[in-house]
């Protein structure tokens, strides 16, 4: 005689032959905890990696701005401008090329006009003291950390 209590049966059945809602469940949840260790670890090293390519795309924008001799005339012309609205200096009897194909809404970039500073393409600090508040050298300082 069979014996056809449930302790005999497949994990997975019941005395009956059919599936047991008592350990349906169970496979399922077998190292689900080591899983999802291995998910976190994963994730923890995708996150450094996108940190790292970040960073580089952000130093070779910087240099792509650094270098490119279009937008250093642009960030000139940005510290002209705000010489000659805010501080009321003028450039002298070449002004109006100075403004030639200038586009009066461009947004500060500090490291590269520092660099204006430090590279002694320009000389007029206290304008971008004025400007930034911090004199040129600190700026390219703080841009290093």
């Amino acid at each position: 005689m069979a014996d056809n209590s449930v302790e005999t049966m497949d994990s997975n059945e019941n005395a009956t032959g059919e599936p047991s809602t008592r350990n349906r469940h169970i496979p399922n949840l077998v190292g689900l905890l080591e899983r999802l260790r291995a998910l976190k670890e994963a994730s923890a090293l995708l996150q450094e990696e996108r940190d790292a390519v970040s960073a580089e795309l952000d130093d070779l924008l910087l240099t792509s701005r650094l270098s490119s001799k279009e937008y250093r005339q642009a960030r000139n012309q940005f510290i002209d401008v705000f010489k000659r609205d805010k501080l009321g200096a003028s450039d002298g009897p070449d002004s109006e090329t100075t403004w030639k194909g200038y586009i009066s809404e461009r947004p500060g970039d500090a490291i590269v006009d520092a660099a204006l500073y430090t590279s002694k393409e320009r000389f007029d600090m206290d304008t971008f003291e004025r400007l930034y508040g911090l004199d040129p050298l600190r700026v390219s300082d703080l841009s290093e950390c």
